[in-house]
């Protein structure tokens, strides 16, 4: 092949080569944009959008339903903490915020915090904005459902330590035939119908003691 025939196909080569590129720059151009590119250039307006939807369904209250959410609680909070859990001997009639505060366990209940929550739901500024009235709504409400699980867990646990366990076990093994009739003490759930019924056990077996002992 002589080199005048060579250098006319490179010739040729390079015209499609230089073809074909202008072609590729055009496409690249004129192509439509990609999908995942417009979705990313559309992200920052849709989370604002959401973000404002979210904001705006922020849960709202008024003064009446925080003070109606303030009086249920204190309501509910004296009622628990007068509970009366004995029905007889040296302890009738006393209320589990006395049992407990007799024996310094009422600290472990944060009774103090509970007070202040009410405290503070109660005295909420004038200018306090709708929103922020069922935050606190809410904030009150939960710190009353934790104050509650921590008094009658702290009180069951107390009571099944020294009253069952401590106290009336070690009279049972002593007199297993005459005490076998108490049964084992109802189980631990760390809440106030828990705690009724070990008490109720709990009396049940020492007037069953008192008559395997000879007396009334």
């Amino acid at each position: 092949m002589d080199k005048s025939r060579l250098g006319r196909i490179l010739a040729a080569i390079g015209v499609i080569i230089a073809l074909a590129l202008a072609g590729w720059g055009l496409w690249t151009v004129t192509r439509p944009a990609k999908a995942p590119a417009k979705a990313t250039a559309g992200a920052p307006a849709e989370t604002a959008t959401r973000k404002k939807a979210t904001e705006e369904k922020r849960p709202t209250a008024t003064y009446d339903e925080l003070a109606a959410a303030v009086q249920d609680v204190s309501n509910k909070y004296r009622s628990e903490s007068g509970y009366t859990p004995y029905r007889s001997g040296p302890y009738a009639g006393m209320s589990i915020y006395e049992l407990l505060d007799m024996t310094d366990d009422m600290d472990g209940v944060d009774d103090d915090a509970m007070a202040d929550e009410i405290k503070t739901a109660d005295t909420m500024p004038d200018d306090t904005s709708p929103e922020d009235l069922a935050a606190e709504i809410t904030k009150l409400r939960n710190a009353y459902d934790a104050w509650d699980k921590r008094l009658w867990r702290t009180a069951c646990d107390r009571f099944e330590e020294q009253s069952i366990t401590d106290g009336m076990k070690p009279v049972i093994q002593a007199k297993p035939d005459c005490m076998g009739a108490a049964g084992d003490p109802p189980a631990n759930q760390g809440t106030k119908e828990s705690y009724q019924a070990m008490v109720d056990w709990y009396e049940n077996a020492a007037n069953l003691s008192a008559r395997c002992s000879g007396g009334a």
